[in-house]
């Protein structure tokens, strides 16, 4: 489809974007884009750009990050011409440049291995890092770009760390000094939204409302007299929300801690950061993990003469750092804040330091027509710098590719006909794997490299399903009882402040991952979790009729809404609420407590009832003529009714909690599908002219829900075709041909990689509740002749399931072998025909016909094709 989709009245043909089939091209690929192409479970998270720059120490002021490296030839970054991955399994990214009649291929990868050569430990001395005497104490996120300070404002002050639902805290070795907070606030424009208390020690020694005080995206700098009260030498700070703040999460952009304090002035132009007994830069340069094994990345740079007569040309490395850069000419190594260490395979010529950067220029070349020449560049971190000939290079190349090709990736459960779909499903397991770490030596799956660089709870609610799903429980139980971990001492879960749909989530996630499981040794050990949640949920029906004229009153208390939207009487916490307390009905009916079960249902039954009662006067008709019901309770609607439905299409599917023919999901679904650009719903995130990527597997999975499951397999293609060439996801882009791109959130985005594999595998193996549907959202295409599709032992709630459906060579017929899950059979086993399928084990169908078959032993079945 060419042309933009926002302004809405292109949108009537725009659900018709996906015309020219079922297939994947990356045509709606984002403008830019950026590769992992680090070691699964590690600490470090090396990343490419799309011009093939290495980019590290996230977050900071270099286009997001602290650290940028290029290889050049001269100023700018020549012609850029392609970049590509060298598999989907194997993350060698190629980036191809030309400078007139050269050309440059860059091959930029890990060193997986030490046998080429030993990378050292960070010696005692010569190398040695330095301490900060100021270190973090919370485990609070990093927000690049969080607010926009007019200019002269030191650029890092535009971050901010953010602790959701949570503390920042910070610990400054020393006695005595003066504190200085630094906030901008770029979220709120009205005062009494955020406000903060100071803490030193325990104690509250200020509040203030930093919008109250100067205005939105305007420094604030708070001084506090500090001294050691506890007599350990150390001196504790803390940014909190204040009691009954509206908005619970704390920021902070910067702290020092001074012995005599320069003026404001200085401050905030960045001056004065030399000066402080201890400077931490919250948003930005948290101290590195010194933890981690070192790490050698490779740039392996082969230049090459195209033209017909001779070219001279003269290399440059460009290191690129906020971050403090040393030249160090007897070994030839640039060393970033002495601990990241870069270096040539080829001599230095001149080493000049420029505003934020180093360049090093290597000596000049002449190439002959036809003639290359290779640079090897090594980026050592937490490792003594090292010099990679051509030739050692080439090797860790090798060695490499055999890494990543062997590596015990839960590959092959999945393996559809379409290359490009399982390339893309394979890098997609490929790319959570190289987001997970190894926290407290347990596997902790995260949603991305960088600002998401942890796990919440509603991301990882699917992060966890779709690996499970892949018949990996032993690894996805050590990230299920992490989320537990969380459960305050009411009983509830509330990471992100007044995110009450988390309470429900984890319902889910227990019952889900019982569910694939077949665990309920282990669900008895986490009883008291799952009573201890379901016995919030009358605190929370009584806080809401605290207020009789609250929109939301008897149903569930003000909250945070998320996903695109920040409205307080809303219906994502109601829906998720809903699906929980389904899923705590169906727990206790497999662990035979009844009584439990028929309490419980009962308190859904009533929840249920006073959802319909406000949906029934909240339903508007929206401007296609669809009676629907947007997020926000408040009228008039102040956004698009289509903008944070999230939650709406996760009750719809995995919540199941619609019937086929509900109003509310036969409107909200006509809404949403009125409203698709480039194959997705437009607007429905954050960004109102923008496309949330990975919302079009929640879309997709409503449209299995409601029984449209070729409109299902039409979405995954275009929830695949926004994917980079390089087969990784933004959270949110804007349509190709809009005039002002823009992007949200992390890349790669594994809650994207997660929806994806969920996504394909439910349109050939979907769960509804105890029914289990086979091909609903089968995709025509891969009907062709000789086509194999097969799963390998999936993990549903009936256990693993197995099938192979193979189409002969003339495309007439196929064969379709199917092993049932035994554990908990199901109670229905259905083959969607569709429109595809004529003759079923010698029996004519009608047209759109669907079959069952056995659920308790194999099936062998003939099938005649249309």
């Amino acid at each position: 489809m060419g042309g933009f989709c926002f302004g809405l009245a292109a949108l009537g043909a725009a659900a018709a974007s996906v015309d020219d089939g079922f297939v994947l091209d990356h045509r709606y690929k984002p403008g830019k884009w950026q590769t992992a192409i680090g070691l699964p479970d590690d600490w470090q998270k090396s990343l490419v750009d799309k011009s093939g720059e290495l980019l590290y120490d996230y977050p900071g002021a270099l286009g997001g990050f602290g650290t940028r490296i290029v290889f050049e030839l001269s100023e700018g970054s020549g012609d850029w011409i392609s970049q590509a991955l060298e598999s989907p399994k194997v993350p060698v990214v190629t980036t191809v440049h030309r400078w007139g009649d050269i050309e440059m291929v860059a091959e930029s990868f890990a060193v997986t291995d030490s046998s080429v050569k030993s990378m050292s430990e960070i010696r005692s001395s010569g190398n040695a890092v330095e301490q900060s005497r100021i270190i973090p104490l919370s485990s609070h996120a990093s927000s690049y770009g969080f607010a926009s300070p007019k200019k002269g404002v030191d650029p890092e002050l535009s971050s901010s760390a953010v602790g959701w639902g949570q503390p920042i805290r910070y610990r400054f070795s020393g006695r005595k000094g003066t504190v200085v907070f630094g906030f901008c606030e770029g979220y709120w424009d009205e005062p009494g939204q955020r406000v903060l208390e100071l803490r030193i020690d325990g104690v509250v020694k200020k509040v203030v409302d930093p919008v109250a005080e100067v205005g939105q995206n305007k420094v604030l700098l708070v001084k506090v007299e500090a001294a050691d009260t506890t007599g350990d030498g150390n001196i504790d700070i803390e940014v909190a929300a204040a009691p009954g703040a509206k908005d619970g999460n704390a920021i902070l952009s910067a702290l020092w801690v001074f012995d005599e304090v320069p003026p404001e002035s200085e401050i905030i132009a960045g001056q004065a950061n030399a000066k402080a007994l201890a400077y931490a830069p919250t948003g930005l340069a948290t101290p590195p993990k010194f933890t981690g094994p070192p790490r050698t990345d490779l740039m392996l740079v082969t230049l090459r003469n195209t033209g017909s007569s001779a070219q001279t040309i003269q290399p440059r490395i460009r290191v690129k750092s906020t971050h403090k850069l040393d030249w160090n000419e007897e070994t030839g190594t640039v060393s970033i804040r002495n601990w990241r260490m870069v270096n040539s395979s080829h001599p230095v010529v001149e080493a000049k330091t420029e505003e934020r950067a180093m360049v090093v220029t290597l000596p000049e070349m002449t190439l002959k027509a036809g003639e290359t020449e290779t640079v090897v560049v090594s980026i050592g971190s937490n490792a003594e710098g090292q010099v990679w000939s051509v030739g050692e290079a080439r090797k860790a190349l090798a060695n490499a590719r055999t890494y990543w090709n062997n590596l015990d990736l839960p590959y092959g459960v999945v393996q559809v006909p379409d290359a490009n779909i399982q390339g893309q499903f394979d890098a997609a397991i490929r790319n959570i794997y190289q987001a997970r770490e190894i926290k407290n030596g347990l596997p902790s799956f995260q949603v991305g490299p960088t600002q998401y660089r942890g796990l919440w709870i509603v991301d990882g609610a699917f992060l966890l399903e779709s690996i499970t799903h892949l018949n990996r429980p032993d690894e996805t139980r050590a990230g299920v009882q992490h989320m537990l971990t969380y459960q305050k001492e009411d009983g509830s879960f509330e990471k992100i402040g007044a995110f009450w749909k988390e309470n429900g989530i984890v319902l889910w996630v227990i019952n889900r991952h019982a569910q694939l499981t077949g665990d309920d040794e282990w669900l008895e050990s986490v009883w008291p979790v799952v009573e201890g949640i379901v016995n919030f949920y009358p605190v929370l029906r009584e806080r809401s009729r605290q207020d009789p004229n609250a929109l939301s009153y008897d149903f569930i208390p003000r909250g945070y809404s998320d996903g695109g939207l920040n409205v307080s009487h809303e219906y994502t916490n109601g829906y998720w609420l809903l699906v929980g307390l389904k899923s705590a009905v169906q727990m206790a009916n497999q662990m035979g407590r009844p009584d439990l079960a028929k309490d419980w249902q009962k308190q859904y039954d009533e929840l249920w009832g006073r959802f319909r009662t406000l949906a029934e006067r909240d339903m508007i008709t929206d401007e296609f003529g669809n009676r629907m019901l947007p997020i926000p309770m408040e009228r008039p609607l102040t956004c698009k009714p289509q903008q944070g439905q999230w939650g709406f299409m996760h009750a719809a599917y995995p919540g199941l909690i619609f019937e086929q023919d509900d109003p509310i999901l036969v409107g909200n679904l006509a809404n949403l599908s009125a409203n698709r650009c480039e194959g997705l719903v437009l607007g429905t995130g954050w960004d109102p002219e923008g496309l949330w990527g990975y919302a079009g597997s929640f879309f997709a999975h409503t449209q299995l829900a409601a029984g449209e499951g070729v409109e299902a397999a039409k979405t995954a293609y275009a929830f695949a075709n926004h994917a980079s060439p390089l087969l990784a996801w933004r959270e949110e882009q804007r349509p190709i041909d809009h005039p002002e791109p823009h992007y949200v959130g992390d890349m790669p985005h594994n809650w994207a990689s997660a929806e994806f594999i969920r996504l394909i595998l439910h349109l050939i193996v979907f769960e509804r509740d105890d029914e289990l549907h086979l091909f609903e959202g089968l995709p025509p295409t891969w009907l062709k002749p000789g086509a194999t599709l097969k799963i390998d032992k999936a993990l549903t709630r009936f256990g693993e399931v197995s099938l192979t459906l193979q189409v002969a060579d003339d495309g007439k017929t196929a064969t379709l072998d199917v092993t049932p899950p035994t554990r908990t059979p199901a109670s229905k086993l259905v083959v969607h025909g569709g429109a595809w399928l004529k003759e079923f084990d010698g029996k004519k169908l009608a047209k759109d016909t669907d079959v069952e078959i056995p659920t308790d032993q194999p099936s062998h079945l003939a099938l005649t094709l249309h």
